[in-house]
């Protein structure tokens, strides 16, 4: 079982959809607006690639490194604390608990590598997964990289998403794909998708 971390583990879109629209609340209120949007349309993604899009989509602009870098370290000091402090998916807990003696576990999220691993441990986590990971590289190359060395076949996996791009990342390897759907929230997905709110 492979799970995404933001929106599938923990209620955290909201806490990232915030600090997307304070990073770029000196441009105006559409802009910021413009960029939490751009933030849940793209969800599932490296922040470092959604910061990158927005600039080219919507600023018309090449982001410089270091340029993007600074955002990207705005962006983790924004979100790390409050997503360690955040609810739970509601059932998700003890999902891990059922399964973990079970199946081998992993988390794949969008999230810089480094930083998941400390969310993960800090709210006690970590002992329920084969290993945690973040990017880089993106998810369909991680999803890749885990068929390759554990020599699973790729309906030997189910990755669990809550985003289009969670659902790009498992057709584009092959892997069995469940999606999450937050309550009062619209269906990301398409019909037949199977999901669970």
């Amino acid at each position: 079982l492979v799970f995404d971390f933001d929106g599938v583990l923990v209620e955290s879109m909201a806490i990232k959809g915030t600090a997307f629209r304070r990073l770029y609340q000196a441009l105006g209120a559409a802009v910021a607006e413009a960029a939490v949007a751009h933030h849940v349309a793209h969800a599932g993604l490296s922040r470092r690639q959604k910061i990158r899009d927005f600039h080219r989509v919507h600023l018309g602009q090449e982001p410089e490194a270091h340029e993007l870098d600074g955002l990207c370290q705005r962006f983790s000091e924004l979100v790390e604390d409050a997503v360690v402090a955040c609810d739970a998916v509601p059932g998700a807990e003890a999902v891990l608990e059922t399964w973990h003696r079970r199946l081998a576990l992993f988390v794949l999220s969008g999230t810089p590598g480094a930083e998941l691993a400390r969310i993960v441990a800090r709210r006690g986590l970590d002992r329920y997964f084969a290993e945690v990971i973040g990017t880089p590289p993106e998810k369909p190359a991680s999803l890749r990289r885990l068929l390759r060395e554990h020599r699973w076949r790729p309906r030997q996996i189910l990755f669990i998403g809550d985003g289009a791009t969670d659902l790009e990342a498992a057709r584009e390897t092959g892997v069995r794909f469940l999606g999450r759907v937050r309550d009062g929230e619209a269906n990301p997905f398409p019909a037949g998708t199977p999901a669970l709110s």
